[in-house]
């Protein structure tokens, strides 16, 4: 994990010594707020972004980008994160919404007081990294799950950009949002295709292209999020919960939970009482 500031001297040495690819981010989350001044980048595939001043974004899952220029009072908190950081937190939730957040970078605006935030969290959170103990590097991910979870709010609160031209990607963001709101219902990628008009298929095809993964992984995403979160209402018989997700039997339930983490619903409910 790396907590740094970024200026402009910062940027344009990078850029001058590596034009090409500037920050890989294979295996690892980068989430960029700018504090001061502007810049334009691009990424790998070809789009441009542009951030200014309580403007931020977050990216990974081997998207590379392209420096182009900066402001000379740009300055930024930038956050480098590994991906397994962030499976050891084991927050189903905070999951969904890093997916949401990463597999399309897009710039978020935020207010005054919201960046003000976001930068104090930022000065925290290098000071804690500093210190490397235990203690403050467990401090560290709460910080991360506050910053993840904010800017995933503030898309839904935004909703579908209605400034958006690509197909694939006005039908991938109205289909996670279909899966958010119906994910209890049906598991059935036909289900969402016939919600949105199109073809089976075709759904698979544009998701896939527009966030990286299947139509699948994003409602076995939401089902399992729910799942442990209901695991741990200990009022609440495993029983109860499977056939609250239509899942056709306790068999097909359990198989279901114990491919995605590696254990019965009935170990993993123990395992939360002996946290």
């Amino acid at each position: 994990m790396l907590v740094m500031k970024l200026t402009s001297e910062s940027l344009k040495e990078v850029i001058a010594h590596s034009p090409k690819e500037i920050y890989k981010t294979k295996g690892t989350l980068m989430s960029i707020s700018c504090s001061e001044g502007w810049c334009k980048f691009k990424v790998d595939n070809g789009e441009e972004f542009s951030m200014k001043k309580n403007d931020c974004i977050h990216y990974g899952y081997e998207i590379n980008i392209v420096w182009a220029t900066v402001s000379d009072d740009f300055e930024a908190w930038a956050l480098i994160c590994q991906y397994d950081e962030i499976e050891s937190m084991d927050d189903a939730e905070l999951k969904i919404d890093l997916n949401r957040l990463v597999f399309r970078p897009r710039v978020i605006s935020l207010d005054d007081d919201t960046m003000e935030a976001c930068a104090f969290i930022s000065k925290r959170m290098y000071a804690l990294v500093q210190k490397g103990d235990s203690v403050s590097l467990a401090m560290t991910k709460h910080y991360i799950k506050i910053l993840i979870c904010g800017a995933s709010a503030l898309l839904r609160k935004l909703g579908v950009n209605t400034t958006e031209t690509k197909r694939e990607h006005i039908i991938s963001d109205k289909f996670i949002d279909l899966v958010s709101e119906n994910f209890k219902q049906s598991r059935k990628e036909n289900f969402y295709a016939d919600l949105l008009g199109i073809n089976p298929k075709y759904l698979t095809i544009v998701v896939k292209k527009a966030t990286g993964r299947a139509p699948c992984e994003w409602i076995d995403d939401y089902n399992l999020y729910y799942i442990k979160k209901q695991l741990a209402n200990k009022s609440i018989s495993v029983q109860e919960i499977c056939y609250e997700l239509d899942f056709a039997t306790p068999s097909h339930f359990t198989k279901f939970f114990k491919d995605k983490t590696g254990m019965t619903p009935s170990t993993y409910r123990k395992q939360l009482e002996n946290i």
